[in-house]
């Protein structure tokens, strides 16, 4: 996207860079009735549309890696007993779909360049927004983002 020679490395946290099977599942069940309610009401939903798999896969051809950043990725996966119920339709759609999620991206779209790693957080605990009232993983997250760091360092960054 013409940053490249501005930037080193990439880190993703639960990026559906395969996009996410619930926004084709979505779209395909409540789009024709969704979508104009959006359009009338003059919300944007393009988002909504650049989360499918057929976007997301056709964003990455037109859109390739820079050859000079270096690419990690970061996954969420949060086991049903442990997951918040605000996540149970979207994570039970995907994990049918696409195996282990985080509520909204799986780990398979999650997983993207030369290292990946997975924690055990929702889709909101990646980015250290914890559900005061969830039932999963009261983690802060400082300590995974120290280790995220500390990795770059220790690559040279």
């Amino acid at each position: 996207l013409g940053m490249s020679g501005r930037v080193l490395s990439l880190t993703t946290l639960g990026t559906p860079h395969r996009g996410t099977r619930y926004a084709d599942w979505g779209l395909s069940r409540l789009g024709r009735y969704l979508l104009p309610l959006l359009e009338f009401s003059n919300i944007p939903y393009q988002a909504f549309l650049d989360l499918t798999a057929a976007h997301a896969e056709e964003f990455n051809a037109l859109t390739p890696d820079a050859a000079n950043v270096r690419y990690f990725s970061v996954a969420g996966r949060i086991e049903q007993s442990l997951r918040h119920p605000h996540w149970a339709l979207a994570a039970s759609i995907l994990e049918k779909a696409e195996g282990p999620n985080d509520g909204v991206v799986s780990v398979a779209s999650a997983k993207y360049g030369e290292s990946f790693d997975e924690w055990e957080a929702d889709h909101l605990d990646l980015v250290n927004w914890p559900n005061p009232f969830a039932t999963g993983v009261k983690a802060d997250r400082l300590a995974s983002y120290a280790g995220l760091v500390r990795r770059l360092a220790d690559a040279g960054f």
